[in-house]
């Protein structure tokens, strides 16, 4: 998932003529789209609710600790889904149990989800694939699917049998990444992964802050990284 590195300033008028300075906050590729379509005062305001949801988050992690601020951060996220609904614009959304195409696109992750997933696979005794990771790890979103051999673009986290090993503590990004084509043209080998999809704004928002909070990179960098800062701490004890 495209993002955008947040710190970046912007000089730019609002609609009574006043120079307004605006810091860049990080934003998922959905949030970026729907941003330009706005205004400039859509726009201001979008930014300040980002701003104001880091705060919270921030908070959150600060008196629980990251797995509960992720796991937090996801139940907002479903409940802003939920109350989407299935139809955008005249049409239904397609995703159901064991249609699997998009577990090969590339997906940013938190360090916060990264520590909720690696707590939920050493509780549950999950496999997890270290060396497809580190081979992951050397391509972007640019490279993913046009320099990767096919069958290295999906999530080591599916199982062809029963699915997403993860899927109640998957990423934001899986989450809000809804399709409203038929199910076959999600075939993201065929299609370069464009169809025609649907995040729920809010939502977008919500995993937003949290890549603003604290960053994010691809999942297969960020369990890497999280893993060889967790392996660190525990050699100190």
């Amino acid at each position: 998932m495209k993002t955008i590195k947040p710190g970046e300033e912007r000089i730019y008028k609002n609609k009574n003529g006043d120079l307004v300075r605006s810091v860049m906050v990080c934003c998922t590729e959905v949030l970026t789209q729907f941003k330009d379509s706005m205004n400039i005062d859509q726009e201001t305001q979008l930014t300040k609710m980002i701003e104001a949801t880091v705060k919270e988050y921030k908070e959150i992690k600060e008196k629980e600790g990251p797995i509960t601020a992720a796991y937090s951060m996801h139940a907002a996220i479903d409940k802003e889904i939920k109350k989407s609904g299935n139809e955008h614009q005249g049409f239904s959304v397609t995703c159901k149990k064991g249609c699997d195409w998009c577990c090969q696109i590339h997906v940013d992750i938190t360090p916060d989800e990264a520590e909720l997933i690696l707590a939920h696979c050493e509780e549950k005794n999950i496999f997890i694939g270290w060396d497809r990771l580190e081979r992951q790890s050397k391509f972007s979103e640019k490279t993913w699917l046009s320099d990767q051999i096919s069958h290295e673009t999906w999530c080591g986290f599916l199982n062809p049998i029963t699915g997403c090993c993860i899927y109640k503590h998957r990423p934001g990004a899986c989450r809000n990444h809804r399709s409203l084509d038929d199910p076959e043209k999600c075939n993201v080998i065929m299609t370069n992964g464009k169809i025609r999809k649907y995040g729920v704004l809010i939502a977008e928002m919500l995993q937003s802050a949290a890549m603003t909070a604290y960053g994010a990179d691809s999942m297969a960098k960020m369990l890497i990284k999280t893993k060889k800062l967790n392996d660190k701490e525990n050699q100190k004890a």
